[in-house]
C-alpha cells in the first residue's frame, strides 16, 4: 500500500464516519431512524452534495489530530516492542548500558534502523504491505472509537435536554459501537505487533550482523 493511498484512507473514512454520525444525529424519532437506515443504500445527487460536504470535515479532524488521542499510545506499543527486540538482538554481541539503551529509543535510531532493514529485504518488504493494510485497519477503527465516543456524548445531552427515550436508544447504539471498536482496536493492535515480531524474527536470523554494524556507525 502506497503512502498517499494510506493518507487518502485516513480522510475519507472519518469523512464516511462523521457523514454517518451526522444523519444519524439528526434523527429525532424511530420513523426517521428507519429512514436513515434506508438511506444509506441509496445514492442520489443530494448524498453526492453531502459527501463533498463530510470529506471537507474529514481533512478538519485531521488537521485537529484527535486521532492521536487513542492511536498513540497503542503506537508507542508497538514501537516499545520494536526497539526492546532490537536492543535484544545487539546485546546477544554487545551489552548496552542504560544511557546507550535510553539514547538508542529517544533517539528515534532503533526505530530507524528498523524501517532501512525493511525497505532492503524483499522478503520484509512484503510483510510491510501486510503491517501497511493493519495500519490502515487500525486507524480506522480508532477513528470510529473517537468519532462515536464525541457524538454518545452529545446524543446524550440531547437525552439530558428533552427526557426522550429515543435519544437514550441511539446512545446505547453509539456505545456498543464504542465497545465494539474499541475491542477490535485492541485485537488489530496485538496483530500489528505480531506482523513485525515476524520481522524481527528475519531481521534476527538474517541481519543481526547488519543491525550492529549499523548501530556501530
Amino acid at each position: 500500500m502506497k503512502l498517499e493511498k494510506l493518507k487518502s484512507i485516513r480522510t475519507y473514512v472519518p469523512a464516511i464516519i462523521l457523514g454517518l454520525l451526522i444523519q444519524l444525529f439528526s434523527t429525532s424519532n424511530y420513523d426517521e431512524l428507519s429512514t436513515y437506515f434506508k438511506d444509506l443504500l441509496a445514492f442520489n445527487f443530494e448524498n453526492a452534495t453531502k459527501l463533498v460536504v463530510y470529506v471537507g470535515f474529514g481533512f478538519l479532524y485531521n488537521s485537529l489530530r484527535w486521532r492521536k488521542i487513542l492511536f498513540n499510545p497503542y503506537l508507542i506499543k508497538v514501537q516499545e516492542n520494536i526497539n526492546t527486540r532490537l536492543i535484544s538482538i545487539i546485546e546477544k554481541r554487545e551489552t548496552l548500558s542504560y544511557s546507550d539503551k535510553r539514547n538508542f529509543i529517544e533517539s528515534k535510531k532503533g526505530m530507524n534502523l528498523f524501517y532501512k532493514i525493511v525497505d532492503c529485504d524483499p522478503s520484509l518488504t512484503v510483510k510491510s504491505e501486510l503491517v501497511k493494510h493493519n495500519g490502515a485497519l487500525w486507524s480506522s477503527l480508532t477513528d470510529i472509537v473517537i468519532l462515536s465516543t464525541v457524538f454518545l456524548i452529545l446524543e446524550f445531552g440531547k437525552y439530558i435536554i428533552y427526557m426522550d427515550n429515543y435519544y437514550l436508544s441511539v446512545s446505547g447504539l453509539l456505545l456498543g459501537v464504542c465497545i465494539v471498536a474499541l475491542i477490535l482496536n485492541h485485537v488489530t493492535v496485538n496483530h500489528h505487533i505480531s506482523l513485525s515480531n515476524e520481522q524481527l524474527d528475519i531481521i534476527e536470523q538474517q541481519f543481526s550482523h547488519k543491525l550492529y554494524d549499523e548501530f556501530k556507525n
